[in-house]
């Protein structure tokens, strides 16, 4: 088991989800704005 948190970083938002494994994700996908209280936040 290689858990592994993925994190996809856009302009104006951005997109993280955990893994178990390669191919196995843990949950769901969150996604928040590029602001300071949603950053702050997660």
């Amino acid at each position: 088991m290689n858990p592994v948190v993925g994190l996809g970083v856009a302009k104006r938002e951005s997109h993280v989800q955990a893994f178990l494994d390669q191919y196995t994700p843990y949950g769901k996908s969150v996604s928040m704005k590029q602001i300071k209280e949603e950053i702050n936040h997660f």
